[in-house]
């Protein structure tokens, strides 16, 4: 290594000249440039080394604007917690930061390295996922009024995540699980809620005709309620259920394994949410109902939201839908259809119109990320990238020994 260093330092300010060039024949180049040491024309070793850490638009004598370092090959392969925890540790911080007069721009760390920081990306920023559960959690906990209702709720849609896993890997004997898939717990916790909320106001619509301190006289009463509340609900949660997983059924067509793996899983965990939604929402309501209505954590009385209140049969937000908004609607309906076909159809020609994308990179980050910026802008402003892409992938490279 130090005396290849050595080498490189020797030849380094011929090549700044211009004087080492791709070389055929050592002797001949040695007699065109007899100024030029020959140790710098074998093998083309200093050549090869030096232009494949310059850019490809650098002039000899002029400042470089790009440069690179470049770590071998088999330290990718061998080493690979070193270069994950590289970028963890130093990289990432280093970037747009200047350093011993250089400014630190992008990285490449390979694909498979890429992926696996991208992966692990993914399980940190799971935790969006917390903030959706909490955010979904206190609206629950507003809408129904109850913290029993809001909490056992956001259980069974939690369930349904695990409860599709199982059936994912044991039934359907689906062992590989693409991080594709962790996007579901987003995707149950919207879908999950908005099937409570449904069910929820069908019950409060249900007891409006009841006082806020109904008692029930036998259970039969309590379940000709419940049959007229999934009937209502039931229907509608069903047909979305199935429109909704249905498409993403339809993925499972697909060619690419992650895409058809993870319409496959987020199809099973809307089912199991619907399942879930019409057996465990109603028994907590009627749970709700005989026991908890009407209690604080104290056990003091308090009017509760789940039911329905007799003085009001339409809540704030039904009578501004009831009063202001479908009054719009009917005296405009002509004119909010134009407004809607107009803007479809220039949402519409404007996604046929899009440019496609030159590039043949799988992008996983953002473009501003140091490791798209290489591989999105900067890889072919080297030379040995460039012939790299060439030659398919593939360079040959000859090794001396001794």
């Amino acid at each position: 290594v130090s005396s290849f260093t050595s080498l490189l330092n020797m030849c380094s300010p011929h090549y700044d000249a211009g004087d080492i060039q791709v070389c055929a024949d050592e002797t001949a180049c040695g007699i065109q440039f007899p100024s030029v040491p020959i140790e710098c024309f074998t093998n083309n070793w200093v050549y090869d080394s030096l232009n494949a850490l310059i850019e490809t638009g650098y002039a000899p004598g002029q400042p470089v604007d790009l440069a690179r370092i470049i770590v071998p090959w088999f330290y990718l392969y061998e080493e690979y917690e070193l270069i994950t925890d590289m970028h963890e540790e130093l990289l990432k911080d280093l970037v747009d930061e200047e350093k011993d007069g250089a400014l630190v721009y992008a990285y490449g760390l390979g694909y498979d390295v890429k992926f696996d920081i991208f992966s692990y990306q993914l399980l940190k920023d799971l935790v969006f996922g917390g903030g959706a559960i909490v955010a979904v959690y206190a609206m629950m906990r507003a809408h129904t009024g109850s913290w029993f209702v809001a909490s056992f709720a956001m259980l069974q849609i939690l369930l349904s995540v695990g409860v599709a896993f199982g059936v994912y890997m044991l039934i359907l004997w689906l062992p590989f699980f693409p991080f594709l898939n962790l996007i579901s717990i987003f995707i149950v916790i919207g879908i999950g809620s908005d099937d409570v909320f449904v069910l929820v106001d069908s019950w409060k619509q249900s007891g409006f005709d009841l006082p806020a301190d109904h008692e029930y006289g036998s259970t039969s009463e309590m379940s000709s309620r419940l049959v007229h509340v999934i009937e209502n609900a039931g229907s509608s949660l069903l047909t979305t259920s199935l429109t909704t997983a249905a498409a993403f059924f339809a993925v499972a067509f697909s060619s690419i394994t992650s895409l058809r793996l993870f319409g496959i899983f987020c199809g099973i965990v809307v089912l199991v949410d619907y399942f879930f939604c019409m057996s465990f929402v109603p028994a907590l309501l009627v749970i709700y109902e005989s026991k908890f209505k009407g209690k604080t954590l104290c056990c003091k009385d308090k009017r509760s939201q789940v039911n329905g209140e007799k003085s009001e049969k339409f809540r704030f937000v039904e009578r501004i839908f009831r009063d202001k908004v479908a009054p719009f609607v009917i005296a405009h309906n002509l004119k909010i259809m134009f407004v809607i076909l107009s803007f479809v159809c220039g949402i519409g020609w404007n996604a046929f119109n899009l440019e496609l994308t030159e590039s043949s990179t799988f992008q996983l980050f953002r473009d501003d990320h140091p490791m798209e910026r290489w591989e999105l802008q900067l890889i072919n402003d080297f030379n040995q990238e460039v012939e790299l892409a060439a030659a398919g992938g593939e360079l040959d490279d000859d090794f001396g020994f001794g």
